[in-house]
Protein backbone atom coordinates (compact mmCIF):
# COMPACT_ATOMS: atom_id res chain seq x y z
CA UNK A 1 0.00 0.00 0.00
CA UNK A 2 1.09 3.58 -0.60
CA UNK A 3 -0.02 6.89 0.87
CA UNK A 4 -0.80 8.21 -2.60
CA UNK A 5 -3.39 6.93 -5.04
CA UNK A 6 -2.34 8.85 -8.14
CA UNK A 7 1.44 8.66 -8.53
CA UNK A 8 2.47 6.02 -11.09
CA UNK A 9 4.92 3.29 -10.19
CA UNK A 10 7.07 4.23 -13.20
CA UNK A 11 7.35 7.23 -15.47
CA UNK A 12 4.78 7.64 -18.27
CA UNK A 13 7.15 6.76 -21.08
CA UNK A 14 8.18 3.53 -19.40
CA UNK A 15 4.56 2.59 -18.80
CA UNK A 16 3.70 3.25 -22.44
CA UNK A 17 6.77 1.38 -23.62
CA UNK A 18 5.93 -1.68 -21.51
CA UNK A 19 2.27 -1.66 -22.55
CA UNK A 20 3.39 -1.83 -26.16
CA UNK A 21 5.70 -4.74 -25.38
CA UNK A 22 3.55 -6.88 -23.07
CA UNK A 23 -0.02 -8.06 -23.50
CA UNK A 24 -2.58 -6.83 -20.97
CA UNK A 25 -3.80 -9.24 -18.31
CA UNK A 26 -7.46 -10.24 -18.53
CA UNK A 27 -9.82 -8.58 -16.03
CA UNK A 28 -12.79 -10.56 -14.66
CA UNK A 29 -15.13 -8.93 -12.15
CA UNK A 30 -17.31 -11.19 -9.96
CA UNK A 31 -15.12 -14.16 -10.81
CA UNK A 32 -16.32 -17.33 -9.07
CA UNK A 33 -13.79 -19.53 -7.30
CA UNK A 34 -14.68 -22.41 -9.65
CA UNK A 35 -13.93 -20.30 -12.73
CA UNK A 36 -10.80 -18.92 -11.08
CA UNK A 37 -9.40 -22.42 -10.65
CA UNK A 38 -10.56 -23.89 -13.97
CA UNK A 39 -9.90 -20.92 -16.26
CA UNK A 40 -6.78 -19.46 -14.67
CA UNK A 41 -5.00 -21.48 -11.96
CA UNK A 42 -5.20 -24.77 -13.87
CA UNK A 43 -3.97 -23.06 -17.04
CA UNK A 44 -1.27 -20.92 -15.39
CA UNK A 45 -2.99 -17.78 -16.64
CA UNK A 46 -2.92 -14.50 -14.68
CA UNK A 47 -6.10 -12.56 -14.01
CA UNK A 48 -7.10 -9.27 -12.37
CA UNK A 49 -10.29 -9.42 -10.29
CA UNK A 50 -11.53 -5.83 -9.79
CA UNK A 51 -13.42 -5.03 -6.58
CA UNK A 52 -12.78 -8.44 -5.05
CA UNK A 53 -12.22 -6.80 -1.65
CA UNK A 54 -15.04 -4.27 -1.82
CA UNK A 55 -16.70 -5.66 1.32
CA UNK A 56 -13.48 -5.56 3.38
CA UNK A 57 -13.02 -2.80 5.94
CA UNK A 58 -9.31 -2.67 5.07
CA UNK A 59 -10.05 -0.74 1.87
CA UNK A 60 -11.25 2.25 3.86
CA UNK A 61 -9.28 2.02 7.10
CA UNK A 62 -5.78 0.94 6.03
CA UNK A 63 -4.22 4.38 5.73
CA UNK A 64 -0.98 5.86 7.02
CA UNK A 65 -2.90 7.41 9.92
CA UNK A 66 -4.31 3.99 10.80
CA UNK A 67 -0.86 2.39 10.68
CA UNK A 68 0.49 5.14 12.92
CA UNK A 69 -2.31 4.48 15.39
CA UNK A 70 -2.34 0.69 15.58
CA UNK A 71 1.24 -0.28 14.70
CA UNK A 72 3.41 2.84 14.82
CA UNK A 73 5.47 1.66 17.80
CA UNK A 74 6.55 -1.51 16.04
CA UNK A 75 10.03 -1.99 14.63
CA UNK A 76 10.11 -3.13 11.01
CA UNK A 77 12.74 -4.42 8.60
CA UNK A 78 13.23 -2.39 5.41
CA UNK A 79 15.04 -3.22 2.18
CA UNK A 80 17.32 -0.56 0.78
CA UNK A 81 18.88 -0.70 -2.68
CA UNK A 82 16.19 -2.57 -4.63
CA UNK A 83 16.44 -1.03 -8.08
CA UNK A 84 16.58 -1.68 -11.81
CA UNK A 85 20.18 -2.87 -11.52
CA UNK A 86 19.22 -5.81 -9.29
CA UNK A 87 19.82 -6.80 -5.69
CA UNK A 88 23.61 -6.86 -5.42
CA UNK A 89 23.55 -3.55 -3.53
CA UNK A 90 20.56 -4.41 -1.37
CA UNK A 91 20.80 -4.29 2.40
CA UNK A 92 18.29 -4.49 5.22
CA UNK A 93 17.86 -1.83 7.87
CA UNK A 94 15.63 -1.58 10.93
CA UNK A 95 13.31 1.34 11.61
CA UNK A 96 10.43 2.33 13.81
CA UNK A 97 7.25 2.18 11.75
CA UNK A 98 6.23 5.70 12.83
CA UNK A 99 9.52 7.11 11.58
CA UNK A 100 9.28 5.19 8.32
CA UNK A 101 5.73 6.34 7.62
CA UNK A 102 6.77 9.95 8.22
CA UNK A 103 9.74 9.50 5.88
CA UNK A 104 7.54 8.12 3.08
CA UNK A 105 4.92 10.84 3.55
CA UNK A 106 7.60 13.54 3.37
CA UNK A 107 9.11 11.98 0.24
CA UNK A 108 5.72 11.88 -1.51
CA UNK A 109 5.09 15.55 -0.77
CA UNK A 110 8.54 16.55 -2.01
CA UNK A 111 8.18 14.35 -5.10
CA UNK A 112 4.98 16.13 -6.09
CA UNK A 113 6.79 19.46 -5.68
CA UNK A 114 9.61 18.12 -7.93
CA UNK A 115 12.16 18.60 -5.14
CA UNK A 116 13.35 14.98 -5.30
CA UNK A 117 13.48 12.25 -7.93
CA UNK A 118 12.67 8.54 -7.94
CA UNK A 119 16.25 7.59 -7.05
CA UNK A 120 15.89 9.50 -3.77
CA UNK A 121 13.06 7.28 -2.56
CA UNK A 122 13.15 5.79 0.96
CA UNK A 123 13.68 2.05 1.53
CA UNK A 124 10.91 -0.45 0.84
CA UNK A 125 8.93 -2.20 3.57
CA UNK A 126 8.97 -5.41 1.60
CA UNK A 127 7.59 -8.87 2.22
CA UNK A 128 6.94 -8.80 5.98
CA UNK A 129 4.45 -11.20 7.58
CA UNK A 130 1.17 -9.28 7.62
CA UNK A 131 0.30 -10.30 11.18
CA UNK A 132 3.65 -9.03 12.46
CA UNK A 133 2.54 -5.54 11.41
CA UNK A 134 -1.23 -5.80 11.87
CA UNK A 135 -2.04 -8.62 14.32
CA UNK A 136 -5.78 -7.91 14.04
CA UNK A 137 -5.82 -7.88 10.24
CA UNK A 138 -8.46 -10.62 10.17
CA UNK A 139 -11.04 -8.14 11.47
CA UNK A 140 -10.26 -5.70 8.66
CA UNK A 141 -10.29 -8.43 6.02
CA UNK A 142 -13.62 -10.02 6.91
CA UNK A 143 -15.26 -10.80 3.58
CA UNK A 144 -11.97 -11.60 1.83
CA UNK A 145 -12.60 -14.17 -0.96
CA UNK A 146 -10.71 -16.98 0.77
CA UNK A 147 -12.38 -19.51 -1.53
CA UNK A 148 -9.79 -18.48 -4.12
CA UNK A 149 -7.38 -20.54 -2.02
CA UNK A 150 -7.37 -24.36 -1.93
CA UNK A 151 -9.63 -25.71 0.82
CA UNK A 152 -6.74 -26.99 2.92
CA UNK A 153 -5.26 -23.47 3.01
CA UNK A 154 -8.34 -21.30 3.49
CA UNK A 155 -8.38 -21.33 7.30
CA UNK A 156 -4.71 -20.41 7.65
CA UNK A 157 -3.93 -18.06 4.77
CA UNK A 158 -3.53 -14.99 7.00
CA UNK A 159 -0.67 -16.68 8.87
CA UNK A 160 1.36 -16.64 5.67
CA UNK A 161 0.20 -13.39 4.03
CA UNK A 162 2.96 -10.87 3.35
CA UNK A 163 2.71 -7.09 3.73
CA UNK A 164 4.28 -4.42 1.50
CA UNK A 165 4.34 -0.65 1.95
CA UNK A 166 6.54 1.61 -0.10
CA UNK A 167 6.99 5.02 -1.68
CA UNK A 168 6.22 5.76 -5.31
CA UNK A 169 8.68 4.13 -7.75
CA UNK A 170 9.37 1.22 -5.40
CA UNK A 171 10.18 -1.91 -7.35
CA UNK A 172 11.34 -5.48 -7.08
CA UNK A 173 13.64 -6.67 -9.89
CA UNK A 174 12.64 -9.61 -12.08
CA UNK A 175 12.46 -12.78 -9.97
CA UNK A 176 10.37 -15.79 -9.04
CA UNK A 177 8.91 -16.31 -5.56
CA UNK A 178 11.10 -18.48 -3.38
CA UNK A 179 8.40 -21.04 -2.52
CA UNK A 180 7.52 -21.48 -6.21
CA UNK A 181 3.86 -20.93 -5.36
CA UNK A 182 1.06 -19.08 -7.11
CA UNK A 183 0.64 -15.46 -5.99
CA UNK A 184 -2.74 -14.06 -4.91
CA UNK A 185 -2.00 -10.35 -4.54
CA UNK A 186 -4.35 -7.63 -3.31
CA UNK A 187 -3.78 -3.88 -3.47
CA UNK A 188 -5.23 -1.53 -0.84
CA UNK A 189 -3.69 1.85 -1.70
CA UNK A 190 -1.85 3.23 -4.70
CA UNK A 191 -1.01 1.17 -7.76
CA UNK A 192 1.37 -1.64 -8.57
CA UNK A 193 2.29 -3.01 -11.98
CA UNK A 194 3.47 -6.55 -12.64
CA UNK A 195 5.42 -7.86 -15.62
CA UNK A 196 4.92 -11.62 -15.92
CA UNK A 197 6.95 -13.96 -18.10
CA UNK A 198 6.32 -17.53 -19.18
CA UNK A 199 8.43 -20.07 -17.29
CA UNK A 200 10.14 -21.09 -20.54
CA UNK A 201 11.72 -17.62 -20.68
CA UNK A 202 13.71 -18.20 -17.49
CA UNK A 203 16.87 -19.51 -19.26
CA UNK A 204 17.00 -16.21 -21.18
CA UNK A 205 16.85 -14.02 -18.07
CA UNK A 206 20.42 -14.51 -16.72
CA UNK A 207 19.39 -15.86 -13.34
CA UNK A 208 21.66 -15.27 -10.34
CA UNK A 209 21.43 -15.86 -6.58
CA UNK A 210 18.92 -18.59 -7.38
CA UNK A 211 15.75 -16.52 -7.93
CA UNK A 212 16.85 -13.12 -9.27
CA UNK A 213 17.37 -12.20 -12.92
CA UNK A 214 19.75 -9.72 -14.50
CA UNK A 215 17.34 -8.84 -17.32
CA UNK A 216 15.62 -5.47 -16.91
CA UNK A 217 12.02 -6.34 -17.74
CA UNK A 218 11.28 -2.69 -18.56
CA UNK A 219 13.91 -2.64 -21.26
CA UNK A 220 15.18 -6.14 -22.07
Amino acid sequence: MSPTDDLPAVSHWKTTQSKNRYAAVERRENLSSASFFSDFVAKNRPVVVPNALQSCRALSCWTTDYLHKVAGNRTVKLKQGLNEEGVTGMKTIMSGLNEYLDCVTDFEARLQRHEVSAKDRPPYLHDLPLLSVLPDAANDLAGFPADYFPRWYQADWLKFAQFFFGPSHSLTPLHFDCLLTHNLFFQVRGRKRFILLEHNQLPLCYRYKWRWCEVNAENP
